[in-house]
């Protein structure tokens, strides 16, 4: 054995390659929460976005109601004011 060389046991092997699997699960988890982080404003914006539609169309289906009480209304106003004594 040369000086400064180390005896490596089966062991310490092993536990070599053990810390690299450690190594390799923990990187494939930091990659892992990275890509989740990465996600979440996406998220974020595709439900605020629905949020929004439907309040549009909860909106617009309020909008068409009211112009057709408004519609029947002015029918109703009409046909009181065509018939009125003296017209």
């Amino acid at each position: 054995m040369a000086s400064g060389a180390r005896k490596v046991h089966p062991g310490e092997k092993r536990s070599g390659t053990a810390n690299e699997n450690r190594l390799k699960q923990r990187e494939a988890v930091f990659s892992q929460r990275v890509e989740e982080l990465k996600r979440k404003p996406e998220k974020k914006v595709d439900t605020i976005r629905e949020n929004l539609n439907a309040q549009l169309g909860h909106s617009d289906k309020k909008q068409q109601e009211l112009e057709k009480s408004h519609k029947k209304q002015v029918e109703i106003r009409n046909k009181s004011a065509g018939s009125a004594p003296g017209c």
